[in-house]
């Protein structure tokens, strides 16, 4: 476990003022809000036309009727291979007119998704906030937004363009309707051609104040260079070797959603390592930020440590004026440094969590890209944690291989055990050895595990948005390359790691999950008191919250009743004293706790 440690060299800069370039954003306390998280068009909502016809493969109608909008994920969005929706977060579920798959294959030149009637009586300036996707592939969709007063005149109040790869955010002034009711209206045509599709989430009717920023959302590394740039090192690593730190850089989308303008707005951090040895630095990121935008600002600082352990960065973004609404202008960050000693010298960019799951019966090859600096050291070997539908016999190898998919490096083949299986859903890794070393020459590396698809399935554990670009797929052809949004769980390492299941001890300072695995009961002991009151969650393998517990100021242990939960593996969050520690624990059936 990381233990306290005395404080380590470090340089910093000052971020400089930039220019406040605008985007739109998103906003969460809504009048009116739908996620789509109920898997199915919300009651209320309307479809106009009510169902359109499918077509064959020539374009024929068919003389069969279907709804136009649907709710589905990403999965079922690219089922045919046409409508690359990010799946973002890991899992979500929105509305989509999909152009070109199950149930729809149809005519879908003006269809529309309708809201009900919104009542914005007593709301004060108030505006609109959702995310959308529309690619307009290959070149003939088009996408809009209406309002009405009254379901029967429309207006078209934002045209909704194309980008390719990525959810966009659109927020939209109503103060038009203020003291009534309105109806919204999404609206795609696809030009009576073949065409994508377009989807629709996370939609929020708010009122506002005269000044009000929030954070929208914050990373580490440099949002604004393209992950395929390799002249720049701009990825945010959750796991880091302490030799190969750039020094820190964070990005943040900070919007304001008042209805003045924002002058001055700053940034402030505080960035500690094992909770201590703290770095602050505050600095102005945009002079001023009009209302209903984002900016998108890059804060540099260039701090590192000259050793192991977990640093947390604690971000607060504020403006010259009074924030009226000052509760969403903040964010944390975290990272491991690891050593030979620490984290098996690991470099990754996946959260830990297994959100999702990539892979397939097929043959491919999955991992992460890494930007490794200077030209010492070596890759000793790669790690990976394979998810559920995985087949026992199944073969596969690490390799490492440049930008252009040439093989740079691998492992010898590895067959697939029950042990390897029971070790990954316990929150472990198995970790494969490379043939030989692999020198750091300062070039960016690929490190991906290949599965050849001649007997079995391999499926890989995933958390962890990212980047287009940052995490790869290349098909057994090597000829088809994609990008998923989430990290794949495969890491490489530069020095030969201890693999298995994580130790259940914190490196905050002592989080003691015990017995485990545990069948109706666990217990937690930390060893300082609680100064406050505190809550624990246990966090399943699919990244949901299966449980949460109150626990008093200066209570330990901490007893977990288990009765009722899913047999299977979970990180244990305690969240206490402004730190958060963590654990694991395998929670058995009844009986079988050893």
């Amino acid at each position: 476990m990381f233990t306290s440690r005395s404080f380590g060299a470090h340089t910093w800069i000052s971020a400089a003022i930039i220019a406040c370039t605008p985007s739109a954003s998103a906003q969460t306390n809504c009048l009116f809000a739908e996620d789509f998280s109920s898997g199915s068009l919300p009651a209320g909502w309307s479809l106009s036309p009510a169902q359109v016809e499918r077509l064959d493969a020539n374009g024929v109608g068919t003389g069969t009727f279907t709804a136009p909008f649907v709710v589905g994920n990403a999965t079922a969005a690219d089922q045919a291979g046409y409508f690359p929706v990010p799946d973002q977060p890991a899992g979500n579920a929105f509305a989509m007119a999909n152009d070109d798959a199950s149930p729809c294959d149809c005519a879908m030149d003006h269809v529309s998704l309708v809201t009900p009637a919104i009542d914005l009586t007593g709301a004060s300036a108030p505006a609109l906030a959702f995310r959308y996707y529309h690619d307009g592939r290959p070149f003939n969709g088009r996408a809009w937004l209406e309002a009405s007063a009254d379901g029967l005149v429309w207006s078209v109040v934002r045209e909704l363009p194309e980008a390719l790869a990525t959810w966009q955010q659109a927020l939209v002034e109503l103060s038009a309707f203020s003291g009534g009711q309105v109806f919204l209206r999404f609206t795609y045509d696809d030009g009576g051609a073949w065409a994508s599709g377009f989807a629709v989430d996370d939609i929020c009717v708010f009122s506002r104040t005269a000044h009000d920023i929030a954070v929208k959302q914050a990373w580490l590394g440099d949002r604004s260079v393209g992950a395929f740039n390799t002249s720049e090192r701009s990825l945010g690593y959750s796991y880091l070797p302490v030799e190969q730190q750039p020094g820190l850089v964070a990005s943040l989308l900070i919007r304001n959603l008042g209805t003045d303008t924002a002058f001055g707005v700053s940034v402030d951090g505080l960035l500690t390592l094992d909770g201590e040895n703290g770095l602050n630095l505050g600095t102005i990121v945009c002079s001023a930020l009009p209302p209903l935008q984002d900016t998108l600002v890059t804060w540099a600082p260039g701090w590192s440590y000259d050793q192991p352990g977990i640093a947390a960065l604690a971000l607060t973004a504020s403006m010259a004026d009074v924030d009226e609404q000052g509760s969403d202008n903040t964010a944390d960050l975290s990272y491991r440094l690891t050593s030979p000693t620490h984290n098996g010298h690991s470099m990754g960019l996946d959260n830990d969590l297994p959100e999702a799951l990539l892979g397939g019966e097929d043959g491919f090859s999955i991992g992460c890209r890494y930007e490794l600096a200077g030209n010492t050291g070596a890759i000793e070997g790669v790690s990976c944690r394979l998810g559920a539908g995985t087949l026992v016999g199944t073969s596969i190898a690490a390799l490492i291989i440049d930008a252009n998919v040439n093989v740079l490096n691998v492992s010898t083949e590895h067959v697939i055990t029950q042990a390897d299986l029971d070790l990954c859903y316990a929150g472990g890794s198995i970790y494969l050895d490379l043939d030989s070393t692999e020198a750091i020459t300062g070039d960016d590396l690929i490190a991906l595990i290949r599965f050849t698809g001649d007997t079995g399935a391999l499926y890989m554990a995933a958390g962890g948005e990212v980047p287009t670009g940052a995490a790869w797929r290349v098909e057994s052809d090597g000829l088809i390359t994609t990008y998923p949004a989430v990290a794949p769980i495969v890491r490489i390492h530069l020095s030969e790691p201890a693999v298995g299941i994580p130790e259940p001890m914190n490196e905050l300072g002592g989080l003691k999950v015990h017995p485990n695995p545990a069948n109706s009961y666990a217990v937690l002991t930390i060893q300082e008191p609680l100064a406050g009151m505190a809550m624990v969650e246990l966090i399943s393998s699919q990244g949901t919250l299966s449980r949460f517990f109150p626990v008093g100021q200066g209570r330990s242990p901490i007893h977990l009743d288990l009765s009722g939960i899913t047999p299977g593996a979970y990180l244990v969050r305690l969240l206490a004293d402004g730190q958060v520690r963590t654990g694991r624990l395998v929670v058995l059936a009844d009986g079988n706790a050893r």
